[in-house]
């Protein structure tokens, strides 16, 4: 009995070592994001999810959201203070934003409310990267000024 338990630490301790080898990007996981997805879903191709905000929870540091592409037109307000209406708000650092491969994700900000400004996405997260989202219809209300990215 003695010299399994020995057997079991010393795996235990080349597993630890093992893991510790293993480049953080094995560790890393994909979401997805789509026009048909849905917050309650788990956030997988099959099953994405339907807003930003929702992927944003989900995901770590190293992960990395694949938007599909279609029309987003349909928003809730993130976060606002005494000036801003901000859709997104990415905060979280080391996160990698993406289009679908092939496809094109259109935020459309047209219905947004403009009592305030608007802001589509506003980043405070570092480390993180965005790339092939088209941004349109970010809308200017009475204080004359709107940002479709605010970092």
């Amino acid at each position: 009995m003695f010299s399994s338990r020995k057997s079991f630490a010393a795996t235990g301790r080349s597993l630890f070592s093992l893991l510790l080898w293993l480049p953080l990007s094995a560790l890393a996981a994909d979401f997805y994001v789509a026009t048909n997805g849905s917050d309650a879903n788990a956030g997988t191709i099959d099953a994405p999810f339907a807003t930003i905000m929702r992927a944003q929870t989900a995901a770590a540091s190293g992960d990395t959201v694949y938007v599909r592409g279609g029309t987003y037109s349909t928003f809730t307000i993130a976060f606002t203070d005494s000036n801003y209406n901000y859709v997104h708000r990415l905060n979280k650092n080391g996160l990698h934003w993406s289009a679908y491969p092939g496809e094109t994700p259109i935020f459309d900000f047209s219905s947004v409310p403009t009592n305030l400004r608007v802001c589509g996405f506003h980043v405070t997260g570092s480390g993180l990267t965005v790339t092939g989202f088209h941004v349109t219809g970010t809308p200017v209300g009475n204080q004359k000024q709107s940002e479709c990215w605010r970092i």
